[in-house]
């Protein structure tokens, strides 16, 4: 079992002595590589451009726009702010990047009027992210005194903000069963493994939900997103559903 992990902190590299090391560093988790564990990723047919601009003081609802072939998202943030994701065909970034802004500007409020005059506020696509959506679930969580959470441990389809949720998750679990272990002196390695009892299968249940609702946007047949419209429409008019989606969100 290490009791040390080298670190490298800009040029300087040094060691690093604990008890237990927890990965926490997203998809390319180095604490992962480490515990030798392999992931295998699905891909999606689809990408996502994502990006915040200002928004109008009273645009405070989120919307969801979709169309047999298209899809844009809107979440209002603080201090006047939106978050919004729209969905392209894989490959099609480099494309898009060639044309001018106001070609991403007219996506945007051709699909959503109340976005004109704020999205035109963005001027470069530097500003632009690409997010390209993947799914796995490492085999395991835990390996001797180590530990991964978040993005290092399982990634999902980016669609409902699932991802952020499952690693605060985590980490609270996590941190609960170190605190406790700190507190009862039970520092040993193999407790670590409560951890992975509870969360594995509730991560697992997430991750296959999330497939499914990821399917819908995969396929741009007429029938598919009349379902997945039908699904947005019934989602809206049912008070319990809005606020679990929202709450999901």
């Amino acid at each position: 079992m290490e009791t040390a992990a080298p670190l490298q902190r800009g040029k300087e590299t040094f060691d690093v002595e604990a008890d237990f090391f927890i990965g926490a560093e997203g998809r390319t988790s180095v604490t992962r590589k480490a515990m030798d564990i392999q992931i295998k990723q699905t891909m999606y047919n689809h990408h996502f451009l994502t990006v915040t601009f200002p928004r109008a003081e009273n645009f405070k609802d989120g919307k969801i726009i979709s169309t047999y072939n298209r899809f844009l998202g809107l979440f209002p943030l603080p201090d006047q702010q939106v978050r919004s994701v729209y969905l392209i065909p894989e490959g099609d970034y480099q494309e898009l990047k060639k044309k001018p802004i106001s070609h991403f500007h007219k996506l945007y409020t051709d699909l959503a009027p109340v976005v004109d005059g704020y999205v035109q506020q963005l001027q470069d696509w530097k500003k632009i992210q690409l997010m390209i959506p993947v799914m796995y679930h490492a085999p395991a969580y835990v390996k001797n005194n180590k530990a991964i959470i978040g993005d290092a441990a399982h990634a999902v389809h980016p669609m409902a903000g699932e991802g952020m949720n499952m690693a605060i998750q985590d980490a609270d679990i996590l941190g609960e069963l170190l605190a406790d272990m700190k507190a009862s002196g039970k520092l040993a390695a193999e407790n670590l493994s409560w951890y992975e009892q509870v969360r594995y299968r509730r991560a697992e249940h997430v991750l296959q939900l999330s497939h499914l609702a990821a399917l819908a946007y995969s396929f741009p047949f007429r029938t598919v997103s009349y379902l997945r419209q039908k699904t947005f429409e019934r989602m809206e008019e049912d008070p319990v559903l809005h606020f679990k989606q929202m709450l999901n969100v």
